[in-house]
Formats: C-alpha cells, sequence, structure tokens
C-alpha cells in the first residue's frame, strides 16, 4: 500500500499525538509548547486558504485538550476566564477531562 493511501497528517496533529502519550513531564512541557505554535501556524494558514471544516474542528478540539494538559497533568494553575480568578480544577473538571481523553481516542 502506497502512503497515497492515507491522509497526510499535519505537524500540529503529529505533535498533539505525541503529547497525548509523553510520560515524561520535561518531555512535555516541551511537546505542548511545540505543538501550540504549531497550532498558532496551522490556523494562521488556514485563515489564508480552504481547509476542512473538520480540521478546524480538530484543532479547536485539540487546543481545548492542551490548557486541560497544561492544568491537570503540568499542574499549571486554571484561569476563570469569568471572573480572571486562578483556581485549582474541579472534581468535575478532572473527570471531564479523562472523559475527553477517551473520546479523542475513539
Amino acid at each position: 500500500m502506497s502512503d497515497s493511501n492515507f491522509p497526510k497528517i499535519s505537524e500540529w496533529e503529529k505533535l498533539y499525538r505525541a503529547v497525548l502519550v509523553e510520560t515524561d513531564r520535561n518531555r512535555l512541557t516541551d511537546l505542548v509548547g511545540a505543538t501550540e505554535t504549531a497550532i498558532v501556524r496551522r490556523r494562521q494558514e488556514l485563515t489564508k486558504c480552504e481547509g476542512t471544516d473538520q480540521e478546524r474542528d480538530a484543532i479547536e478540539v485539540a487546543a481545548e485538550e492542551i490548557l486541560d494538559i497544561k492544568t491537570a497533568r503540568l499542574g499549571w494553575p486554571t484561569i476563570n476566564l469569568r471572573s480572571n480568578v486562578i483556581e485549582p480544577p474541579t472534581v468535575i473538571e478532572k473527570i471531564k477531562k479523562v472523559v475527553s481523553i477517551h473520546h479523542w481516542h475513539r
């Protein structure tokens, strides 16, 4: 089977997939930064050309999950954008994160 039979995977997606499975905290921190940069770059590219809505949706999900990973796995504080108060994640928020991780892997 040739590689042309498989859809091309964007750089942001390769990095994002690596983030999902990385266990080393230092490496994870580096991957999160690289993934965020790649996501921003791809979003900029998509504003200049037609991308698929599916990719745009996937980028949105990945960006949200990266934020969750930063708080849940790397211990960064959460930010409540409505009140501008930094607060730790609740048990419900942690459960939602686990559910979203499982949803992405389906």
